[in-house]
């Protein structure tokens, strides 16, 4: 794997890590009951342990619009899901061009996400620096670099 790939690869990881923590966080804000991924066995003795499977993305985004009445669309960001299984079974076929492209598409849906779904909920300075950095720089240092050698 070169540069470029492996670049591109920790970013799908984030970006995907990331938008699974804001749907549980956003469920969570509704009822701790909702990140678990059966509802009927929902304990919150479990929860308060992490002793628990939690709520797998797809779902987690239904029960955000479902639930939650969430109108949002996560279509770019289901994509870098998508990407994240195939990269952790090795089963990854696409082009560069348009992983690049999901993945600018699913930055933007995120940042717009949490303006209007979890930033509120966050503390003053978790909003500051939120704020901050999507004002100093929409894409951040290592994607920029990746999609430097692309162009």
């Amino acid at each position: 794997m070169n540069g470029d790939e492996l670049c591109v690869k920790h970013i799908i990881l984030n970006l995907a890590n990331c938008l699974e923590l804001l749907v549980k966080y956003r469920l969570e804000q509704e009822h701790w009951t909702l990140i678990f991924s059966d509802l009927n066995k929902a304990k919150y003795s479990d929860y308060l342990e992490g002793d628990f499977i939690s709520v797998v993305v797809k779902s987690g985004i239904s029960r955000l619009k479902n639930i939650c009445e969430v109108k949002y669309v996560f279509t770019s960001s289901i994509h870098i899901y998508q990407y994240r299984n195939r990269l952790m079974h090795y089963t990854l076929i696409s082009t560069f061009e348009q992983i690049i492209e999901d993945v600018a598409n699913a930055m933007k849906e995120i940042a717009e996400f949490v303006e209007k779904e979890v930033i509120e909920d966050l503390p003053k300075e978790a909003q500051k620096d939120f704020q901050s950095s999507i004002h100093r720089a929409f894409v951040p240092q290592i994607t920029r670099s990746c999609l430097k050698k692309v162009i």
